[in-house]
């Protein structure tokens, strides 16, 4: 049997190890969540304007093709409403149902998501994606909604 002050020791020891590796866990959730941080201009404001659009989106899954439907869209991204949003990190191609049967071809990568909201409040699945690959084409045709949605018009 241990005698109090070893069973103190080793009490303390096994507390100490926990806390390494507890703060090593976190340290390393904290890197990988600033990775993947939506970048911010320095008011805390977006880079891009996002319109309100609902185009259907066709995404490339290793699962298989899953579906959803736009809520937004800038230049740098776009919120995609599904149930359930996929894992936070990856990047998939996807293709955009744009109005009068254009569609884009993009990938981007999942920066954050939301399951569960309420419903009232917006949507209650869904995820935000930023672009890491459109076409010139695409990113113009993003720019001119700005025309359709110009509250000084």
């Amino acid at each position: 049997m241990l005698r109090p002050p070893l069973y103190v020791l080793l009490v303390a020891v096994v507390f100490f190890l926990f806390w390494v590796a507890w703060r090593r866990l976190a340290g390393g959730r904290l890197q990988q969540m600033q990775k993947l941080a939506v970048p911010v201009d320095a008011e805390g404001a977006r880079g891009a304007p996002r319109f309100p659009v609902q185009w259907a989106v066709a995404i490339g899954t290793p699962g298989g093709l899953r579906q959803g439907v736009t809520r937004n869209i800038s230049q740098g991204g776009m919120f995609v409403e599904m149930d359930p949003p996929l894992p936070l990190g990856q990047t998939y191609p996807m293709t955009i149902g744009v109005s009068g049967g254009r569609t884009m071809q993009v990938e981007a990568r999942v920066v954050w998501s939301i399951s569960g909201g309420v419903p009232a409040r917006g949507p209650a699945f869904g995820m935000g994606v930023m672009f890491t690959s459109i076409s010139e084409p695409d990113l113009a045709l993003v720019a001119t909604l700005d025309h359709f949605f110009d509250e000084d018009a």
